[in-house]
């Protein structure tokens, strides 16, 4: 029998024996009645499904953060993220993201708060009172009721910090970056590790209806566009997470995607274009300071994923194949075409989804929402098909063919052969050997005014700068050099109205 005692209750068992003077079975058996009341019994536990209270999804930022869960933000250094977390926290403070203002907790730890980070809430717009700066107090050993301020122990902080949400109504809670407040004692590349750092987040979140958004960085690894595979440290950064908000740098346009890469919760995938202007403050020395504050251009239909992984934009197809395929079929279409009608003219040639708007911008195709669809269209003049010998009107003009009646060539200039006149087209056209061009005549100012009315957001949610919308325009029509004008000239009519530098649609509230 003793052969399968643990040494724990043969220990207690002779210790009875001897102070007790108990005979060996009954110390045996007492030793065990002691060990299993002091065992912790675990019990399985049921709720029946029919007692589960459906709700809908409660969108923080549309498609990007649901609200009471943690979601992370993510992309290479120097990208950009803090000032866009610095964007929606002035937001939340504000009242724009749910009508209603609320207090945000601010964890930083790579910047500081003295030079960087306050002046870029100033610059945002945030109401100052609601962001709160956390930091830990930690009690001397050597010295009672002296204390010194630390950074946030995740997750041995918790509790404190379920508490302080709480007791000051936090609704949002900032975490710059998220791998800084994760305990020592833990490996930000082990799966276990971080799943004992996010999972409990994920439950403080859920008992208190707050919201944790956690910075992280990209590897700058180049051979994967799977944001599972950037973060740095482990794939279960975004297994654990409810929502995976990625940010890629654009440099041929100069500005940022920001996309819902991880999107279980999402109805879609929402990819919003923004750039990164820099904004003058006066800081309370009374000194000016230029920081950055982003300025967000609008929705477009595509994610960053080749932003973060080059190597993609190469397959399916070279540039020339795209441009002779898509701007050949937007031609014949008038100029214009839905995208989805676009990309499976462009599969039906063989070439993939992905690579044709991948190359688009680089061929001379711009694109625009119109209602519920996105439109792809030829940009200005020059930026044009190779083939399509029949007039047609466009969406911002008439697209006429710059190919004489009856088919007769038209040798290119230079040949000893004047170019050819185009009825409708002012000047000469030159066309090069049997190779019509199409050339975009604009019918009037009417087309800037209509395009300035679609790029506007109909809520009013989102104003626009007079740059961001000469830059949408010029996308459109090939052309902004009219656009204050024509904004001037809204402005009396009572079309649009400015608030703040930023244009709205009139009727709309900033």
């Amino acid at each position: 029998m003793t052969e399968t005692l643990s040494d724990a209750v043969k220990n207690r068992a002779a210790e009875l024996m001897a102070n007790e003077n108990m005979p060996w079975d009954n110390a045996v058996a007492q030793a065990q009645a002691e060990q299993t009341a002091d065992t912790p019994r675990r019990h399985i536990t049921f709720t029946p499904a029919s007692k589960i209270r459906t709700a809908a999804i409660d969108w923080l930022l549309d498609c990007w953060v649901p609200r009471g869960s943690v979601t992370l933000l993510g992309g290479r250094e120097g990208i950009g993220k803090s000032t866009i977390a610095v964007d929606w926290v002035a937001q939340a403070t504000t009242g724009k993201l749910t009508g209603t203002p609320m207090n945000v907790a601010y964890v930083v730890t790579e910047d500081s708060r003295e030079n960087t980070v306050v002046p870029r809430l100033k610059a945002a717009g945030a109401d100052l009172d609601r962001v709160l700066f956390l930091a830990a107090t930690v009690p001397d050993p050597d010295k009672p009721g002296i204390t010194y301020e630390s950074s946030l122990d995740l997750p041995g902080d918790y509790p404190i910090l379920k508490t302080f949400i709480t007791e000051q109504s936090i609704g949002l809670v900032v975490l710059d970056a998220a791998k800084s407040v994760m305990s020592s004692k833990l490996k930000g590349n082990d799966d276990l590790d971080i799943r004992r750092f996010l999972e409990p987040m994920h439950r403080v979140a859920q008992g208190t209806g707050c919201t944790f958004v956690c910075l992280v960085h990209f590897s700058a690894k180049k051979g994967s566009a799977d944001t599972g595979n950037l973060i740095m440290g482990s794939s279960a950064w975004q297994q654990v997470a409810r929502s995976v908000v990625a940010v890629a740098e654009d440099r041929d346009n100069s500005t940022v995607k920001v996309w819902n890469s991880k999107a279980n919760l999402a109805p879609r995938i929402r990819t919003m274009e923004a750039q990164v202007v820099t904004a003058g403050i006066t800081t309370d020395d009374g000194l000016s300071t230029e920081v950055g504050r982003i300025e967000w251009i609008g929705e477009c239909d595509e994610d960053g994923s080749a932003l973060l992984n080059p190597d993609v934009d190469s397959a399916g197809g070279d540039a020339d194949e795209v441009k002779m395929i898509v701007l050949d079929y937007l031609a014949s279409n008038g100029g214009s075409a839905p995208a989805g009608d676009v990309l499976k003219a462009a599969n039906a040639a063989g070439l993939s989804s992905q690579t044709v708007k991948n190359k688009r911008h680089s061929i001379g195709v711009s694109t625009q929402k119109r209602g519920k669809e996105w439109v792809w269209s030829i940009e200005g003049t020059g930026k044009v098909a190779p083939s399509s010998p029949t007039a047609s009107a466009g969406t911002f003009g008439t697209l006429v063919s710059s190919q004489v009646a009856g088919g007769n060539k038209v040798p290119e200039h230079g040949e000893g052969t004047e170019g050819t006149k185009v009825p409708g087209v002012t000047g000469t056209q030159d066309v090069p050997g049997e190779q019509p061009r199409l050339t975009v005549v604009p019918d009037s100012e009417d087309p800037v005014r209509a395009a300035i009315l679609d790029a506007l957001d109909d809520n009013g949610k989102v104003g626009m700068s007079e740059g961001a919308l000469m830059k949408t325009i010029r996308e459109l029509t090939g052309s902004g050099a009219t656009v204050p004008d024509i904004l001037d000239a809204m402005k009396k009519a009572g079309t649009v109205h400015v608030e703040s530098g930023r244009y709205f649609k009139a009727g709309a509230a900033a």
